[in-house]
Formats: C-alpha cells, sequence, structure tokens
C-alpha cells in the first residue's frame, strides 16, 4: 500500500473533526485543534513508551551523570582542581548523552505531526484560509494550533490516570541524587 493510499483510507478518521461546525475558519480552526490534540496525546504516549521500554539505558546514563556531577563538587569540597576538572568533563560528557538521548525521546512526540500534515496537504493544498484578506495556508494554520495546544494541553496529561501511571512505569530517574555546590561545607 503507498503512503498516499494510507493517507487517503485514514481521510474518514481525519476529516470529521472539520465537519464538526458549519464550513468556515472557524471549523477549520477547530478542526486543526482537534487533530493537534489528537497529536499531542498520541505523540506523548509513544515517547513515554520509548522512554520506559528503554528505561534501564536512560537510568544508567543519569546515574553516571549525576555521579560524575557529585566527584566534581566532592574534588571542589576538598580543594582539588585538577580532579574537579577531570571530574567535571565526565560529568558534562554524561550531560551530552544524557541530553541528548532525552532530546531524541521528544522527538518521538512529533511523529503524529508530518502525517496529519501530509494528509491536509492533500485534503487542503489549493484551499488557503481567508482570515482578514490574508490567505494563510493550512501549514501554518496547524502548526500555531498545534504549538498552541502542545504548550496547554501537554503539561496537564499528566491529571490523567493512566497516562500518569505510565509516566511512572517509564520513570528512570530515581535512587541517586545530586548535591549541590551551594552545600559545600554545610555536611
Amino acid at each position: 500500500m503507498t503512503h498516499m493510499a494510507l493517507l487517503w483510507n485514514l481521510d474518514p478518521i481525519f476529516i470529521w473533526p472539520f465537519r464538526l461546525f458549519p464550513a468556515g475558519a472557524f471549523a477549520f480552526v477547530a478542526g486543526c485543534a482537534v487533530l493537534a490534540v489528537g497529536a499531542v496525546v498520541l505523540g506523548n504516549v509513544a515517547s513515554v513508551l520509548v522512554k520506559g521500554l528503554n528505561r534501564g539505558w536512560y537510568q544508567r546514563q543519569y546515574e553516571e551523570m549525576i555521579r560524575m556531577h557529585n566527584l566534581s563538587v566532592d574534588a571542589v569540597a576538598h580543594g582539588s582542581k585538577e580532579a574537579y576538572l577531570a571530574a567535571n568533563k565526565e560529568a558534562m560528557e554524561a550531560f551530552g548523552k544524557y541530553f541528548f538521548s532525552q532530546a531524541g525521546v521528544f522527538t518521538v512526540s512529533l511523529w503524529p505531526v508530518p502525517v496529519i500534515l501530509a494528509w491536509m496537504d492533500l485534503r487542503f493544498r489549493d484551499a488557503p484560509l481567508e482570515i482578514l484578506d490574508w490567505n494563510i495556508s493550512y501549514f501554518v494554520v496547524f502548526l500555531v494550533v498545534y504549538i498552541g495546544v502542545r504548550l496547554v494541553v501537554g503539561p496537564r496529561l499528566t491529571f490523567l490516570g493512566p497516562y500518569r501511571r505510565l509516566c511512572a512505569w517509564a520513570e528512570h530517574r530515581g535512587g541517586i541524587t545530586p548535591r549541590h555546590f551551594e552545600d559545600i561545607g554545610k555536611e
């Protein structure tokens, strides 16, 4: 099955939000909003699943980052510049690995966006939205709505019990805690 055939098979699912209201700018934006909510939910669930399936690796990366950071704090507490520089270099390297692995997990959450945009291209390529004498493409409208929905809905998904349990299952940052430079001398 070609990609275009797959998108047309998804057409009944993707088009129904645009038919909730009479045709017009509001119906189009509302349809984009419904698809954006679905994209945020599906994307976040996929991201948490990836994190959960790889939590052992992420936990090792996280613990290595914190362990090296704590060694650098200990080196400062003992006044050893050489030990601090060596531990801090290793901590920064571990931080880079962990940071970019988490950035990769975030990108998993974006997978529904190109699918929706590809379908919208088939449906709305030649039908720009007219607002205040401006012709705005489906692409711009969807991305603006998606970003707004992601900022509003994304952080609130944890209020849903199943999603909260999924996040708890995927959590990998337990156990080791970072020390703070401010705490030196307070022990």
